[in-house]
C-alpha cells in the first residue's frame, strides 16, 4: 500500500491534535486578554470613584457645617448634631448596600467568563464524548 502525500492517518491525527491544542491555547489567551482588559477598565473606574468620593467628602463637610448651624437655630446643639449623624448613617448604609450589589455583579461577570473558558477547554479536549 502506498501512503498519501499528506502523510497518512497517523500524521493527520497528529496535525489535528496540534491544531486543536493551538486553538485551545488561542482561546485561553483571548479569555485571559478579556479578563485583563476588564481589570484595567475596573481600575480606571475605581480611581474615578475615589476622586469623586474625595470631592463628596469635602462637599459633605461644608454642607455639614451649614446644616448644623441652621439646625442649631431651632434646636439645642447636641440634638442638631445627633440628627445630622443619623442622616449620615442612613446615607452610608444605603451606599454600602449599593456598593455590595455592584461588587457581586462584577464578581458574577468574572465567574461567568471563567466558567465559559473552562467549558471551552473541556469541549476542546480529545476523548470520549
Amino acid at each position: 500500500m502506498t501512503q498519501s502525500p499528506e502523510g497518512g492517518p497517523r500524521e493527520a491525527a497528529a496535525r489535528l491534535g496540534q491544531d486543536t491544542a493551538d486553538l485551545v491555547r488561542a482561546e485561553v489567551q483571548r479569555r485571559k486578554d478579556d479578563l485583563i482588559a476588564t481589570a484595567w477598565r475596573s481600575s480606571t473606574a475605581l480611581a474615578l470613584f475615589g476622586g469623586a468620593g474625595l470631592s463628596a467628602v469635602l462637599a459633605l463637610a461644608t454642607t455639614e457645617v451649614a446644616l448644623l448651624r441652621g439646625l442649631e437655630k431651632i434646636m439645642p446643639r447636641g440634638r442638631a448634631a445627633l440628627v445630622l449623624a443619623m442622616l449620615h448613617g442612613a446615607a452610608a448604609a444605603g451606599l454600602a448596600m449599593a456598593g455590595q450589589r455592584a461588587m457581586e455583579e462584577a464578581r458574577e461577570s468574572a465567574r461567568e467568563t471563567l466558567d465559559r473558558a473552562s467549558d471551552d477547554v473541556r469541549r476542546a479536549q480529545p476523548g470520549p464524548a
